[in-house]
């Protein structure tokens, strides 16, 4: 069973490399995406996505309300946290974040990673499997 485990799950510190500005394809709408590594996870490549929040949400899908719900939660932990905004974050800043499988493919089982909850500086360089039932509740 521990082979089938993804080490990129949970609670990892996210060493940001390099910052992306740009416009989402579909929409023209602005995105800022912080491009980076796990670091306790192998170095494996990960980034987080930051969209604009639409002024009126009655006009957009759940599923874009669902994505706006966490955008801005992940910045008002951001700044809880680490007292930055977004665009503030630098390369070289290491960021502790919980990581969660996004949009699994049921017939092939992949998935993509996303970034659930940003984590205070103080729990850097902590364990990875931080995932009690408390944690993965979201409280």
């Amino acid at each position: 069973a521990d082979a089938d485990k993804d080490n990129r799950l949970g609670d990892q510190d996210f060493l940001v490399t390099e910052t992306e500005r740009g416009t989402f394809p579909n929409s023209g709408d602005p995105y800022l995406k912080l491009n980076g590594v796990l670091q306790s996870a192998n170095n494996s490549k990960f980034n987080i996505t930051f969209g604009s929040v639409p002024k009126d949400l009655s006009t957009v899908s759940a599923e874009h309300k669902r994505g706006t719900a966490l955008t801005i939660r992940l910045m008002r932990e951001l700044r809880e946290n680490y007292g930055v905004a977004p665009g503030q974050v630098e390369a070289g800043t290491v960021l502790r974040v919980k990581v969660d499988k996004d949009k699994v493919n049921k017939s092939t089982g992949q998935y993509y990673l996303r970034a659930v909850a940003i984590k205070p500086k103080s729990e850097i360089g902590g364990s990875t499997n931080g995932t009690s039932a408390a944690s993965v509740a979201g409280f």
